[in-house]
């Protein structure tokens, strides 16, 4: 009996010693194992950061393909604010030279202003110089209304080039201008339809 005690023991201590060791090991394992799945964590969230720029780059190297050529957004921009342009312009030099014979003002691939009218296409050399005073201020208030973020106009000197008639109607069409934004006007010429809020007076200089 006492030598299958120590036998016993003797086995007692080496099953104890062979869990005590494999609990380190299966720790060791664990914790191998727990590195393991943060580095394949840490891999997963890389690779998806690399697809994520490699989209952007795509997309990047699109854009650029985009803006360098003669297509796509570009020519739908300038197409689309040319036209744009183009209908802002008409309608202004309508209200201000209300000649019922000029249809519509657009612009070429080259950006020359064309006039279509009645009679047929027009260019600006055609036009008198009271009419392309007219349309100088059509398109600068067009601009005015695209561009700016306040509406201000300050003209010198507008009737010098105009007879009496296109005087009073460039005057109707300012006082109908002033009461969408702020003009600031400039003249020595006394034009009847012309009735603007604030007048300053300069008598006798």
């Amino acid at each position: 009996l006492e030598k299958e005690k120590e036998d016993m023991q003797e086995k007692y201590y080496n099953i104890k010693s062979v869990i005590e060791t494999t609990g380190f090991q299966v720790q060791k394992t664990e914790n191998s194992i727990r590195e393991l799945k943060e580095k394949k964590d840490e891999y997963i969230n890389l690779k998806s950061r690399c697809e994520q720029i490699r989209r952007q780059m795509n997309l990047l190297g699109e854009a650029t393909d985009i803006f360098h050529t003669n297509k796509g957004i570009v020519k739908y921009l300038r197409e689309r604010y040319i036209l744009e342009l183009g209908n802002l312009l008409t309608y202004y030099f309508k209200r201000i030279n209300q000649n019922p014979a000029y249809r519509d003002i657009s612009f070429s691939k080259d950006y020359d202003i064309r006039i279509k009218a009645l009679e047929g296409e027009f260019e600006i050399d055609q036009l008198s110089g009271g009419e392309k005073v007219q349309l100088a201020l059509a398109f600068r208030i067009a601009l005015i209304n695209m561009l700016s973020p306040t509406r201000l106009m300050i003209l010198d000197e507008p009737f010098g080039s105009l007879d009496k008639e296109h005087r009073e109607v460039l005057g109707e069409a300012l006082n109908r201008i002033a009461g969408d934004g702020q003009l600031i006007l400039v003249t020595h010429i006394t034009v009847d339809s012309l009735n603007l809020p604030h007048r300053l007076s300069l008598e006798g200089y």
